[in-house]
């Protein structure tokens, strides 16, 4: 099963698609920040694993964000 991330502009648009979800008894969860940012980074690790080698400058860049 693949998943969607969808990031609202504001409270009432969250409101408004955590609703909508609920009535079309689709299942959701809340990521915080803190979530979607080890997501990310997550992400990068998996990416960089089917590379053969990744340079210190862009592991440090990708750390400073």
């Amino acid at each position: 099963m693949t998943s969607i991330i969808i990031e609202p502009k504001d409270k009432d648009e969250f409101d408004f698609l955590q609703n909508l979800l609920k009535k079309m008894k689709i299942k959701g969860k809340t990521l915080s920040n803190d979530d979607m940012e080890d997501y990310a980074i997550a992400k990068k690790i998996e990416n960089g694993m089917k590379s053969k080698t990744v340079s210190k400058e862009l592991i440090i860049d990708i750390l400073k964000k």
